[in-house]
């Protein structure tokens, strides 16, 4: 803001003293170029902050879902869902199964991390003068590159080298810090029954390398690596089969679980009504079983007749039977 005022009074003061559209042009080229180089300068910086911004909100949606209470078996997620998956899991906020699909994890966090620090934060004034010519400068370069050969807003981080001192010294220091957090989060996921990993990776990959999943394997062995051929980032065809899969696997124990639940249920129904049809014809149900004129004086209740005798009840009877006959 300070250079694109400066540069505004500059174009105002001098097309009022020389009255000329061509200092004019000339003055609004070198605002143009003063504001194009800033935003380049500061590019970095403010996408590495919107990264951040962008995955916790994102990582907060996840673990407030996990935290309503509903169970949830697996978590998939695909390049920066992938990473979300595997920070979760860092984190021990969920114990399943992971199925991470390119995961952008490596990248995310060196996005994040490396030069997260204002890139102004430690420059003195001096400094900035000084470092205005280089800025104008790279203005011009970027903006040749821009008009005549197409500019690439978005650089590869990690193979990113500012010119200033300052720069390179905050860019290397905050580059291993990130990369140990890096290793440190993928060394935390355990590899226990409840923690188990599968990435799926294609070998075609150019957004994400195949070697960022493959350096996660070796940090934690307990991570499966399953390396699609001929298969880019979004994994198109493999996605749509493994689709699919899920479906048919999904059909299959549906119809397992009904056809166990319709088993069961006239297994029961079976069992209940043999045992209604036999106590219904069975004589003694409706006669009752002979009595001896002793019996026939004894107070038995209606369920006696479903009860075996008790020990020494047969003899009894038995010795009543052969008085009488005597």
């Amino acid at each position: 803001m300070i250079y694109f005022g400066v540069t505004m009074a500059a174009c105002i003061k001098t097309y009022k003293n020389l009255g000329s559209f061509f200092w004019l042009a000339v003055c609004l080229a070198i605002m143009l170029i003063s504001c194009l180089s800033i935003l380049i300068y500061y590019r970095d910086y403010i996408l590495k902050q919107g990264v951040r911004k962008s995955f916790e909100q994102s990582a907060d949606i996840i673990l407030n879902q996990l935290a309503s209470g509903q169970p949830y078996d697996v978590i998939v997620g695909s390049s920066w869902g992938g990473a979300i998956a595997l920070h979760v899991l860092a984190q021990r906020k969920f114990h399943g199964p992971v199925i991470a699909l390119c995961p952008a994890y490596q990248m995310l966090f060196e996005c994040m991390y490396a030069g997260s620090k204002s890139p102004t934060s430690s420059l003195t004034t001096m400094q900035l003068f000084q470092n205005g010519a280089r800025l104008i400068r790279r203005g011009i370069v970027y903006l040749w590159r821009w008009c005549f050969r197409g500019f690439r807003m978005t650089e590869d981080v990690s193979n990113k080298k500012y010119e200033t001192e300052n720069d390179n010294a905050m860019s290397s220091s905050s580059s291993s810090s990130s990369y140990d957090v890096v290793v440190e989060r993928i060394k935390k996921i355990g590899g226990g029954r409840d923690k188990r990993v599968l990435i799926i990776h294609g070998d075609k990959d150019t957004v994400v390398p195949l070697e960022h999943s493959e350096r996660l394997v070796h940090f934690n062995p307990s991570f499966k690596l399953l390396v699609v051929k001929n298969q880019d980032h979004r994994l198109n065809d493999f996605a749509n089969s493994l689709v699919e899969i899920v479906k048919k696997v999904h059909s299959h124990f549906e119809d397992i679980k009904n056809f166990a639940a319709n088993a069961a249920f006239f297994f029961f129904l079976f069992f209940w009504l043999q045992k209604a049809l036999a106590l219904a014809f069975s004589p003694s149900f409706f006669f009752g079983p002979k009595k001896t004129i002793l019996q026939s004086t004894q107070r038995k209740s209606y369920f006696d007749f479903f009860f075996k005798k008790k020990k020494g009840e047969e003899g009894h009877v038995e010795k009543q039977r052969s008085i009488k006959k005597e």
